[in-house]
């Protein structure tokens, strides 16, 4: 009775594992960029935006299945800059946003070696590992786009002066993908170089990464046919 009990037991939790889900977290950052690129960052939208960006990040950890320590660290930090957001908003200042730009900046840096981390562990490609692939592009995009507002801070990023936050995300995608607008272009000698990076990133990401990982599981695909 006790051998079944713990059977199934196991079979729950192998039931609610949410390793390797990449499908679940690329709606989460799709989500968390529709929010971060459509909301002003007012009193209360603060609280909701960081509360977005903190789900997706944790989510990127439990399915990249990171140590455990590593979780509960990020767990922790999270609380705290929650926290911390939550006192901006009930007070309607600026305090503590150091620290809150901190926790968030490492847990973004972070989450895209983790997602990467997990996929070259794959046995053999698979759609997660492809699906992962692509949660780890866009998080490259917005790893940029806080780096960006980081560079603002010190001196005027755009060259056509300042701009809302929301902007410094929408002109990362478009360096990302070398679309290339114009509309907005990078000013100081500082900005210049990180966006040539950004650029050399994407194409590298795409032409070698992503297009390797799609022609390995094509030819999955075709042997098991």
């Amino acid at each position: 009775m006790t051998t079944e009990a713990g059977s199934l037991e196991r079979r729950f939790w192998r039931g609610i594992e949410f390793g390797d889900r990449y499908g679940i977290v690329l709606v989460a950052i799709v989500t968390t960029y529709i929010l971060l690129s459509t909301l002003d960052r007012t009193r209360w939208m603060r609280l909701l935006l960081a509360a977005a960006l903190a789900t997706t990040m944790l989510l990127v950890l439990y399915a990249s299945r990171v140590h455990a320590v590593v979780v509960r660290i990020a767990v922790a930090g999270v609380t705290l800059a929650l926290a911390f957001v939550l006192v901006q908003s009930i007070t309607n200042s600026d305090l503590f946003s150091g620290s809150t730009s901190l926790i968030f900046g490492l847990l973004v840096l972070v989450s895209p070696f983790a997602i990467l981390n997990r996929i070259f562990r794959h046995p053999e490609v698979s759609v997660a590992t492809i699906v992962g692939a692509i949660c780890a592009y866009l998080l490259i995009g917005i790893v940029f786009a806080e780096l960006y507002l980081v560079l603002n801070d010190l001196d005027t990023f755009f060259a056509q002066g300042p701009r809302p936050p929301a902007d410094f995300l929408y002109f990362s995608f478009v360096t990302l993908t070398t679309l290339g607008y114009g509309d907005l272009t990078a000013g100081s000698r500082a900005a210049k170089t990180v966006v040539v990076y950004e650029a050399v990133t994407g194409q590298l990401f795409l032409a070698i990464l992503i297009a390797r990982l799609v022609a390995s599981f094509a030819g999955r695909r075709r042997k098991a046919d």
